[in-house]
């Protein structure tokens, strides 16, 4: 989350901490950067400013990207249509030091319920006391992302992961928020946790752009088939 919000996600990210303060609720924001560079980014600065004490900063290892021999191997798999190809563990993103990192912050800070943001960060859910409410924003579905971009005939960005992994990770929390009704319907067949659905809000926090112009995230796939549709439309 950065102010301004410059990103679709970071938007998402920034309206739902506002509209939380807003209900009277005193939050406590951790920052996972995954990168050397994030920690001295425009975007922490402005974190800064913006949240003041409310910011706590966790160090975290970045994302696993594979070896060569690896490499080779997705490339194989691909070329024989394997899902293998593209697919990832949940936890192989998550660095396992971030653990401690929120149980002490727990313990300073006696917390009622805790945010998580996308399934990648939901082994945090099995690092709180029970009597800790768990939440995560899912953001997307995430099991077998990889297809809805072969369909467009994009290649696949970022994360995907497989569905029954998804699920056993998204039920590691008490509840999961999804963005479009469609996805809470997905969940709540496939998900013992509750699910609520919470579309986009925009609040102050959220820069304005010239007219045209377009909140997204950094991910330029969707971006791709996202924006001739949007123009077309003005």
């Amino acid at each position: 989350m950065a102010y301004p919000v410059t990103t679709g996600n970071g938007a998402r990210i920034a309206s739902l901490t506002s509209a939380l303060e807003s209900l009277g609720h005193d939050i406590v924001f951790a920052y996972v950067p995954y990168y050397p560079s994030d920690y001295t980014s425009d975007d922490c600065y402005l974190m800064k400013g913006r949240l003041g004490s409310k910011l706590r900063i966790l160090r975290a290892g970045s994302p696993p990207f594979p070896r060569l021999i690896h490499r080779i191997q997705r490339k194989i798999a691909r070329v024989f249509g394997s899902k293998s190809a593209y697919r990832w563990s949940v936890d192989e993103w998550f660095d396992d030091g971030l653990v401690s990192q929120v149980q002490k912050l727990h313990a300073d800070e006696h917390f009622d319920a805790v945010l998580i943001e996308y399934v990648l960060l939901s082994k945090l859910a099995t690092a709180l006391p029970g009597s800790v409410r768990t939440i995560i924003d899912a953001h997307d579905v995430m099991g077998d992302r990889h297809i809805r971009f072969l369909q467009t005939g994009l290649m696949p960005g970022w994360f995907t992961t497989s569905p029954t992994r998804e699920i056993s990770a998204l039920n590691r929390a008490n509840a999961v928020i999804a963005i479009q009704e469609e996805e809470a319907s997905y969940f709540r067949q496939n998900l013992s946790a509750d699910v609520f659905c919470v579309g986009h809000l925009f609040g102050p926090e959220v820069s304005p752009l010239p007219d045209p112009g377009a909140l997204a995230s950094c991910s330029w796939v969707p971006r791709i088939r996202s924006m001739p549709r949007v123009l077309n439309g003005l």
